[in-house]
């Protein structure tokens, strides 16, 4: 979608290609009242709740969206933070002829999935998903551009 515009047509008459990336505010990093208005009894714990979901987001869309549903060549979701706003996001590139409003629905089909997908999962699978998560974090970065995209929101907001 371009410019908040829902209806936008594809770039040219007979074109299937289109893109559409929906974003969901969870809150803002480190702010601990708006965490706690919440019902989060800190920023940390939400921002780590937030970072496990991204993660799950992650398979959970790839899986559905690109290999089950075949929606798009790009599919990706994940945890973003930008301008100390916490966010959840999936984008679908796709060049199957839906229309980006066809491609918000399938996305928010999807996010109605994850939500019984994370709802269905056992104590044990939350457990693995949170300690292969603890696992990635704490890997020593292999390259310059690794430590930059760790670090960003530490050196760019202070």
């Amino acid at each position: 979608l371009f410019a908040g515009d829902g209806d936008a047509p594809p770039s040219s008459e007979g074109d299937p290609n289109c893109a559409v990336e929906m974003v969901f505010q969870v809150g803002r990093a480190g702010d601990d009242e708006n965490a706690a208005e919440n019902g989060w009894s800190s920023a940390n714990a939400r921002d780590g709740a937030a970072t496990l979901l991204g993660r799950i987001a992650q398979s959970s869309a790839f899986d559905r969206l690109r290999t089950k549903e075949q929606l798009g060549y790009l599919v990706d979701a994940g945890l973003d933070v930008i301008e100390g706003a916490v966010s959840l996001r999936c984008g679908v590139q796709s060049a199957t002829g839906l229309d980006p409003k066809g491609l918000e629905e399938r996305i928010e089909s999807w996010t109605v999935a994850l939500r019984e997908e994370i709802s269905n999962m056992s104590d044990e699978e939350v457990a693995s998903q949170a300690q292969g998560l603890a696992t990635e974090l704490l890997q020593r970065p292999g390259a310059l551009r690794d430590v930059v995209s760790r670090d960003w929101h530490e050196v760019s907001t202070g």
